[in-house]
């Protein structure tokens, strides 16, 4: 999120879920005019290649953060674990709250980019993601003490 922040690539493919003209980035420059036409129609400026596959990217680590909690989750719920004591318990319930976390940091993002960067959207979608970094350590802190 900090690369994209900076290289100011928070707008570079401007729809979602379709990036461009399909489901991934162009790779040709005449794909790139297509992406250039779509922010055009919204009132913004060309943009450049390495911008966009930039902010796929960044859509993928998200979904694959989201896919990893989840799935750290499902790994250390059900009954088949509940023996195990407290603190798996606890790791439990973080990597659920990290789940939820980056679904709706995911949320947030989607309408960040349907407020073409609102502030006070793009604020919270920072804030959001210094929980998720918050969570993600608790996690791995538990992880540490030896489940």
């Amino acid at each position: 999120g900090s690369f994209v922040r900076i290289a100011d690539a928070g707008l570079a493919l401007p729809t979602f879920p379709i990036v461009g003209e399909g489901l991934l980035p162009p790779l040709t420059d005449d794909g790139l005019d297509a992406v250039n036409r779509q922010r055009a129609d919204l009132g913004l400026e060309a943009t450049e290649l390495s911008d966009v596959w930039l902010h796929f990217f960044h859509r993928v680590g998200g979904i694959l953060l989201l896919c990893g909690a989840a799935l750290l989750w499902w790994q250390t719920s059900g009954e088949r674990l509940s023996a195990r004591g407290s603190r798996l318990v606890k790791a439990s319930r973080a990597a659920l709250i990290l789940t939820f976390l980056c679904l709706f940091e995911g949320l947030v993002g989607v309408l960040l980019l349907w407020s073409l960067l609102d502030p006070l959207a793009l604020g919270f979608h920072m804030v959001m993601s210094a929980f998720i970094l918050r969570q993600a350590l608790s996690i791995a802190l538990y992880a540490r003490a030896g489940l």
